[in-house]
């Protein structure tokens, strides 16, 4: 067993650079999940879920990392040196994608048994979800203009001109 995780772990290390693929492959999964669950009309339990998982890591994905010591933010303060230091995130890029991956996975084969649909009325899920969301992102976003950081790092600028010079 720990031989075939360690495989998988070598050919998922291997999609690190493809950022685009993987999150289209996301995207799929998902489109393809959200389509059985309406044309089904079933599964919400497992969409609502899915949705609220997938809402907590966006949130580690958004927040910055804290020092362990004084359990305040890293934040990408400007040095004395003018070095630029990128936004650390809670949960890095790669960790988001393969923890949704993975949940959005399991969600696409829990409607492949009657067992996991659940007799729910859905928009009440609808409703607490958009709810919830509301307030998570009313305090992120007060809690980023408090503590001044964006969780996204500014590319650095290129300059094109002539190669030569400029003669």
């Amino acid at each position: 067993m720990h031989e075939v995780r360690q495989s998988f772990h070598q050919y998922l290390d291997k999609t690190t650079i493809w950022a685009k693929s993987r999150w289209a492959s996301l995207a799929a999964v998902v489109t393809i999940f959200a389509l059985r669950v309406v044309l089904a009309e079933g599964w919400y339990v497992s969409a609502y879920c899915l949705a609220v998982f997938i809402l907590n890591l966006f949130i580690a994905f958004i927040t910055p990392q804290k020092d362990p010591e004084t359990d305040e933010y890293i934040l990408p303060v400007g040095n004395a040196d003018g070095e630029f230091r990128p936004f650390v995130r809670k949960l890095p890029e790669f960790h988001f994608w393969s923890k949704s991956m993975y949940a959005s996975s399991l969600a696409l084969m829990s409607t492949c048994s009657r067992i996991f649909d659940l007799p729910v009325f859905w928009p009440v899920l609808l409703f607490y979800f958009i709810f919830v969301f509301i307030l998570t992102m009313k305090h992120q976003i007060s809690d980023m203009i408090q503590h001044g950081y964006m969780p996204w790092s500014a590319r650095k600028v290129r300059y094109y001109g002539d190669i030569g010079g400029g003669r």
